[in-house]
């Protein structure tokens, strides 16, 4: 599992949230059925984590403990969460679309853990979720 050079070593987890959008669609019209983005994140780091469990990154990044690293990126909207997916399924990149059911809404990406600069330049453009 070891990499060479030191920033190979460096796994991140990176999720990106779309939770503006999701929540004033949602709580209009069904207020007792919208969860915080958090939850959302949530949900989506341990479905990809479970899909990618035997992934060697995978393996290294849960190795780190207390050490791991994790970005939580903001999608601005539901199409650049749908962009975003499909940027990531073009260029071959593991990851999870979580979508809030029964709704049927998309709300969180979720990349299994990656080097930084493996998947850096597909989230460059989203900001971090404050």
């Amino acid at each position: 599992m070891a990499r060479n050079g030191a920033s190979r070593n460096k796994i991140y987890f990176y999720i990106s949230v779309e939770w503006f959008d999701l929540f004033f669609r949602t709580a209009r019209w069904l207020p007792s059925l919208f969860y915080p983005p958090h939850a959302q994140a949530c949900h989506a780091a341990l479905a990809v984590t479970h899909a990618y469990y035997d992934h060697p990154d995978t393996g290294t990044y849960l190795a780190q403990g207390g050490s791991m690293r994790t970005v939580v990126l903001e999608a601005p909207d539901e199409s650049a969460l749908t962009a975003l997916a499909e940027t990531l399924q073009q260029n071959g990149i593991d990851h999870k679309v979580w979508t809030e059911q029964p709704e049927d809404i998309p709300t969180c990406i979720a990349l299994r853990p990656y080097p930084k600069e493996d998947v850096h330049r597909h989230l460059k453009k989203f900001k971090l979720l404050k």
